[in-house]
């Protein structure tokens, strides 16, 4: 008799429950679905299936709000979409990195954002160039790719990104395939602004569900026109239509996503006309970052802190050298401190990036010292024991790199995390210590984390959330040696060259001995076994 007593919020839960259960086996069978026709070399989505599917939920929830339902059709679509890609793709794999102190002596990670914005700049420049230090990875190999159907004239070999020059690039009628990145589609979206176009996106299943609604509602202040090809829906696959009629000045909502702002101003240059841009989050530290990029590039443009001017002006020079990336190369440096050893990374480190400066005061809380050089960056194991009170709440978005170091600081294994319970982080380091087995209790501001009960069960990777979380999971793999990883290949499309470093880590080399002959001075006889 007692389920006829239940409050609402407990009958809430219960029906939660089941319809959590129900979206499990729904994305599980989609998932099944998508992996037949994957393996008949046919795309993931069934589009007369997803037809058949859209006409049950039409019928049964007819009384409901279908711009809501359809949203939500979507977005469950895309978790066994997901499902599918993760697993056609992935195998786990355990971690054993070296139990004796590492000494790394490479090239470091080149920056990805001036990669990025430096790849889009070549793609439309009239100069032929060959620029070397690229970061090239699975986002800016899609923007080539986007480019050169689009008329331009760009390869790539390695880390070498080749310009033949003279693009004819001619949006009108493209249909582009936007695979991953959000920000490329900002990009072509962009640059077919600048006169009349008829364009479709389409996309894979990550993107499906982002949703475009304030876009589509601001965009024609712009002279231009997105829709969506779904009834119903907000989301890309969609339709942009352009007349090429920009305003001289542009006021941006402040709700807009930087990243759209960010494609406006680099599409700008090649438009016909001068264009001004007002928007308040220009002061952010990653507009700087994109102005230095364009500056350098000979892009003939003036900005304040809530006001930029583009002028009409093509990309003449560029840097010969990317910088190293921040955050990447934090995760090789934090590598010393892990192992007591020594890192030495190749390249000019951004000294004045504001992102470059938190990672070297970060890393050097933990006790790692820091030796910047004018081409190379070094960082030493130490033996300080730092603080056992870890405050995450001003570096949100270096906290996949803060929390190994934090972990692995402390003999005692007791520490206190400081982050907001509302930041997203806070519920992922959660998750990681039961995952792995630590006693820790939470409050609204913090974790406190206590001991270590067990080591997490054989045959139980965890599912990385992003390639950031991969790389902080293996700076754990040091301190809590085989811990095994459900999704490694994340990582490997944001930097492809990241497996190939952590699987050949290794001690300092040997010290060769010289051969001093007999006493004749004649050299010494070598046995040959056969």
């Amino acid at each position: 008799m007692k389920k006829f007593n239940l409050s609402l919020t407990d009958e809430l839960k219960g029906i939660d429950k089941k319809i959590a259960s129900l979206i499990n086996q729904r994305s599980r069978l989609l998932c099944k679905v998508s992996l037949i026709r994957q393996n008949k070399s046919e795309s993931l989505a069934d589009v007369a299936l997803e037809k058949e599917l859209w006409v049950v939920w039409k019928e049964e929830l007819k009384k409901s709000n279908q711009s809501l339902v359809r949203q939500l059709y979507t977005l469950l679509n895309s978790l066994g979409y997901s499902m599918a890609e993760k697993t056609s793709s992935d195998k786990p794999f355990c971690l054993y990195p070296p139990n004796t102190p590492i000494h790394l002596n490479i090239p470091g990670p080149r920056s990805i954002l001036q990669s990025h914005y430096t790849a889009f700049l070549c793609a439309l420049s009239h100069e032929k160039q060959e620029l070397g230090n690229f970061l090239i990875n699975d986002n800016i190999i899609e923007l080539i790719k986007l480019a050169n159907q689009c008329g331009s004239r760009v390869s790539w070999h390695d880390n070498i990104l080749t310009v033949q020059g003279e693009p004819r690039v001619n949006m009108d009628g493209q249909n582009l395939f936007i695979n991953h990145s959000l920000f490329n589609f900002y990009l072509f979206l962009c640059l077919a602004l600048g006169s009349a176009n008829r364009v479709k996106f389409n996309s894979s299943s990550v993107l499906k569900a982002v949703n475009l609604k304030e876009l589509q509602d601001f965009l024609p202040q712009l002279g231009a026109r997105l829709y969506s090809i779904e009834p119903q829906s907000y989301a890309l696959p969609a339709r942009v239509e352009t007349s090429g009629q920009l305003p001289s000045e542009i006021h941006l909502p402040s709700g807009l996503d930087p990243e759209f702002v960010k494609g406006l101003i680099l599409s700008a240059p090649f438009y016909e006309k001068s264009l001004v841009v007002s928007y308040s989050g220009l002061s952010h530290q990653s507009f700087a970052h994109l102005f230095s990029v364009l500056k350098d590039a000979g892009i003939r443009m003036e900005h304040g802190e809530e006001k930029v001017i583009t002028h009409p002006s093509q990309p003449t020079s560029f840097s010969k050298e990317i910088t190293l990336d921040p955050f990447l190369s934090g995760f090789l440096l934090a590598m010393a401190q892990l192992s007591h050893g020594r890192v030495n990374l190749l390249g000019r480190w951004p000294r004045k990036f504001p992102p470059a400066i938190k990672v070297i005061e970060l890393l050097r809380q933990c006790g790692i010292e820091i030796i910047i050089k004018e081409t190379s960056i070094t960082a030493l194991g130490g033996s300080k024991n730092p603080d056992p009170v870890f405050d995450f709440s001003d570096i949100p978005e270096l906290v996949p790199l803060a929390f190994p170091l934090a972990l692995s600081a402390c003999g005692s294994e007791k520490a206190e995390i400081i982050l907001p319970s509302e930041e997203e982080n806070y519920e992922i380091i959660a998750e990681l210590l039961r995952h792995m087995g630590y006693n820790f209790t939470v409050h609204p501001m913090g974790i406190r984390i206590l001991s270590r009960q067990k080591s997490p069960e054989k045959n139980s990777p965890w599912n990385s959330t992003g390639p950031y979380w991969t790389l902080g999971y293996c700076l754990l793999s040091f301190k809590h040696k085989g811990i095994c990883l459900a999704n490694p290949g994340n990582v490997t499309s944001l930097w492809p060259g990241f497996w190939k470093i952590f699987m050949n880590l290794s001690a300092r080399p040997p010290e060769k001995k010289e051969s001093t002959g007999d006493n004749n001075g004649k050299p010494a006889r070598k046995r040959i076994r056969v």
